[in-house]
Formats: structure tokens, sequence, C-alpha cells
């Protein structure tokens, strides 16, 4: 499915059969259970083996109206891209090479070190995440979301590498200001797709800023605006009472975490589609909106992959399509 968020996109080739125990009660639905993953192909769900678990922290930053977005938990980064390479390595052989490649191009041009401008301030935890900027999801913000522990190192590192960017490319760099935080602008082709492949492919025009703890990643000055406005006014999924407690039904640390709203990604993915395959969502829209939280958990457990599935289920009265 084309309009599916990235993460999500190719996740049935990966997966042998999942089992789970299914409960319902009052206006609470829950699927417990295990994901076995398949044994011929390299499976992204095999990096988290040894890798730790983390928490997710990402939701005191993102905004109330998130859409959906997809939390990868580590306990630490260098370990989890350790891994991360060796699944590339495997699946893609040749894109591989053509990374190692294009990496070592590109520390030569900038002079700078990968590992300890860029990935040395990365602490445990990597999100992608999708906020609708107007009610009728035609445009939708796209962030990637780096977790930091100390501010002056992830500062610092990336100041280094904007720093060499200014000076090799000058004409491709930008530096706004706002509410006193500032917003740069890289115009590094193919940046993250270097590093993160398909992770972070939504992300073609690195602007970034300084949220909370982490380094935020988007395609425009006016995507990260919108973000520290709802951070500032306190707007973010933390101070929402309805995300506290839907996020107590899941285990606090794990590996992968996927969570949707339908109500704010109902609207994008009608955007997304041509006219009669609107028709047909639309036919579907009050089951869809019944349920407007969704959550996925997963983390290695023997050698399968535990997996929680969660949903609020309201009765909606009535819906205009």
């Amino acid at each position: 499915m084309d309009q599916a968020p990235d993460m999500l996109q190719g996740i049935e080739e990966l997966v042998a059969y999942s089992a789970f125990d299914f409960k319902m009660e009052d206006e609470k639905t829950y699927m417990r259970g295990y994901t076995k993953q398949r044994d011929s192909v390299a499976s992204f769900l095999n990096i988290f083996k040894d890798v730790g678990k983390g928490r997710v922290l990402a939701d005191e930053v993102l905004p109330q109206h998130t859409a959906f977005f997809t939390s990868i938990n580590f306990d630490d980064f260098d370990d989890f891209y350790e891994r991360f390479e060796e699944y590339y390595a495997q699946e893609d052989s040749v894109g591989y090479a053509e990374l190692a490649h294009n990496k070592e191009r590109l520390e030569n041009f900038l002079k700078i070190n990968i590992q300890e401008d860029f990935f040395s301030w990365m602490t445990d935890e990597v999100v992608t995440a999708m906020v609708p900027l107007d009610d009728d999801g035609k445009e939708i913000a796209y962030y990637a979301m780096l977790h930091f522990d100390d501010y002056d190192d992830a500062k610092g590192g990336m100041d280094r590498v904007a720093e060499q960017v200014r000076k090799r490319s000058p004409a491709r760099f930008e530096v706004a200001d706002y509410q006193g935080i500032p917003i740069r602008y890289l115009e590094l082709k193919g940046f993250f797709k270097l590093f993160f492949k398909k992770m972070f492919s939504r992300i073609e025009h690195p602007h970034y800023t300084f949220v909370g703890d982490y380094v935020v990643f988007s395609n425009d000055t006016r995507s990260l605006e919108h973000l520290i406005d709802t951070y500032i006014g306190q707007q973010t999924l933390e101070y929402d009472t309805g995300w506290t407690d839907f996020k107590d039904n899941f285990e606090r640390r794990s590996n992968v975490f996927a969570f949707v709203q339908n109500e704010y990604l109902y609207p994008y993915l009608r955007s997304q589609l041509d006219y009669e395959a609107q028709v047909d969502l639309g036919k579907n829209k009050e089951y869809l909106l019944s349920f407007p939280r969704i959550g996925l958990q997963l983390y290695p457990e023997r050698d399968m992959y535990r997996t929680l599935m969660y949903a609020e289920f309201e009765e909606l009265d009535q819906m205009v399509n």
C-alpha cells in the first residue's frame, strides 16, 4: 500500500505468521501473542535480538494531533546501527557497498567524521512521524527524530556538520530563528537514505532544529515551527490524558512501537486516493473512526517476537462522509 507509513510497508514480507489471544472488554480490544519472522529473508526484526530495549519518549515532543508515529527503541545506538548495517548488507549487498562508498565520499568532501559528529550523540530512540498541518489532510508534515541525552554534544556535532556544509556549499546552507530556537537547512541530497535507508525516506529536504531531547528533521521550516509551537504550548501527547491512559496498556520498554490516531490519519488517506477509492474508503469511515487509537508493540522473546496490539473503541452515533 503506497499510502502506508514507510515503516509498515512490506511488513507482510517479513512475517511468517502471528498467533494471538484476543480479548474484548468494555471499550477495549487486546491482542497478545507472538510473531515469527520469515527465515528465508533478511528480516528487519532480527536487528533487535541483541540491542536491548528502550522506552517511548517521543510523546514529550509530538503534537496531540499526530496521525501516526513509529518509535524504534534500543539501549545503545552503536549496537543498533551495527545490526542495522548487517541487515542491510544481507538484504542488499550492492546497495550496502554503495552506502559505504558514498559515506566515505561524504566524509572526505565535508571533512567530517560521521561516527563522531553524527552518531556519537544519539542514544536510545529513533522516531518517524506524520502530523497533519490542516484539517483536510492535504498538508502533512513528516518528521525524523533522533534522541540525545546531552544537548551540548548533539548541538556540537550538528554544528560541525553544518559548518562544513557552509564552507563548501554556502549557497545551500540556510539559518532561521523561531521563538529563539535555531532552524537550519542542509542541502545534502540523499543524506538520510545514506544511513537509514527507507526509514527516513520522506525527508527529502532536511531542515532541522532541537526540540526537547531530540534533533528533529523535516522538509521545511513551517513543519518545524509547527512542532515548536505545540511543544512550547504544552499541546504534546504527554499532556493528553487519552494518550497517557492508552500508553499504560503497553510494556514500558520494547523495540518497536507504532501508534495510529485514525481521526487524523483518515483525511490523509482519503486525500491520497482517486475518486473511486475515496468512495470505498468513505463506506468504511464510521468503522475506522470507531477505533480512535491503535497501538502495536514488539520485542524479542526466545526465538520469536512478543507482540501486543491494543485498540480503543468508541461507538459513533452519526458520521458524515
